[in-house]
């Protein structure tokens, strides 16, 4: 998935450059040159020519496209949202997750990268909040909250939308891993930015309880009793399925490819600099890449990457950020890569941009 670019003057500076080039030719062969004179049996200079003789006209070719990548979508994967048949799926595994916590202003309450109980997660203080922006379609469908936790027996997990509380927006944990659901009242999700609150409280079972030796108290307000904190390694926001959607969505970042199943899509949010072309090729039996591009303005762009087809002009949206979205159709999964390259053995998807053009100077 490459972009690449042409300055908007691209075909007429490289043109110039010709020209300077071959200006600067001519002014090697007099500067450099002999400056002794021709024989008097050289061949003399030919006469104008003939009105009548045709004249065939001077057709300019047009210089190639010259481009260099400038953005990838593979290298900047933890930048990408998810979403699977209009459900958002948040892998909190990883420093992703950092995006929707505003990454930790004006305090961490999350804490990313840790490892519980075998498996890469975050855990949260006792108070944490997650930000989530929807559109009016997504706002008006989401009607659950399934989430796979790690928590221990005496943990409650409370969850508040935009301030709101619900009957069905609280539940006791067991020891370990678990997935649970939290339903959602209708009309608390809004389109734009969402707060997401979490709250959780512990109350040890009886017998802990009875050997507390008040380490609790001076850990304390805010901070769980330890091993007790409740950890998170997924979250999906949907209409009640409790499968792990992440695989829907894959990043290969060792060998720069996307696997993107059928309906699944990813979102970046990149300013399209000028001349931009988005590039890459789609992969698997029939596979077609539905690739859309809307600014603020409403200005969209589209189109449909597929075998033989590898890029979409993106100039119309030059120098505005963008919603850039990729969404697999018509196959199971598609693998989405970049052309190959002479000069890389690793295909990217970037943006391309001009090469400056030189000239030699006669010594």
């Amino acid at each position: 998935m490459n972009y690449s670019r042409r300055l908007a003057r691209g075909t007429a500076t490289t043109v110039g450059t010709r020209s300077i080039s071959a200006f600067a030719v001519a002014l090697l062969i007099l500067g450099c040159g002999s400056k002794k004179a021709p024989p008097e049996d050289a061949p003399r200079d030919a006469g104008p020519p003939s009105r009548d003789a045709a004249v065939a006209p001077v057709v300019p070719v047009k210089p190639p496209r010259v481009e260099h990548a400038v953005f990838s979508l593979v290298d900047n994967r933890h930048a990408a949202h998810r979403y699977v048949d209009d459900e958002v799926v948040i892998d909190a595994s990883g420093v992703s997750l950092a995006r929707y916590t505003r990454f930790g202003v004006p305090e961490s309450r999350w804490h990313l990268g840790q490892t519980i109980a075998g498996v890469r997660a975050a855990t949260l203080d006792r108070n944490a909040m997650l930000e989530l922006p929807l559109d009016q379609k997504l706002a008006g469908k989401i009607t659950t909250l399934v989430a796979r936790v790690h928590g221990k027996a005496g943990h409650r997990l409370a969850v508040r939308i935009n301030g709101s509380k619900s009957k069905h927006d609280q539940v006791t944990l067991a020891d370990g891993w678990q997935t649970v659901t939290l339903v959602t009242d209708p009309g608390t999700l809004r389109i734009g930015e969402n707060q997401i609150g979490f709250a959780s409280s512990y109350r040890a079972p009886k017998g802990e309880r009875d050997r507390d030796d008040g380490s609790q108290k001076r850990r304390g307000r805010d901070s769980l009793p330890d091993p007790g904190s409740i950890a998170v390694e997924w979250l999906r926001f949907g209409t009640g399925g409790t499968e792990d959607l992440r695989g829907h969505a894959a990043f290969d970042a060792r060998a720069g490819s996307i696997a993107l199943a059928k309906n699944a899509m990813l979102l970046w949010y990149v300013t399209v600099p000028e001349g931009a072309h988005f590039v890459a090729t789609v992969d698997g039996a029939g596979c077609k890449l539905e690739v859309g591009a809307r600014a603020g303005d409403d200005t969209f762009v589209s189109g449909v990457l597929a075998a033989g087809q590898s890029r979409l002009d993106l100039t119309k949206l030059a120098g505005r950020v963008v919603g850039l979205t990729l969404v697999a159709r018509d196959c199971a999964k598609a693998t989405i890569g970049a052309r190959r390259s002479r000069s890389t053995a690793r295909p990217r998807r970037r943006y391309h941009a001009p090469r400056r053009r030189t000239t030699s100077s006669c010594g």
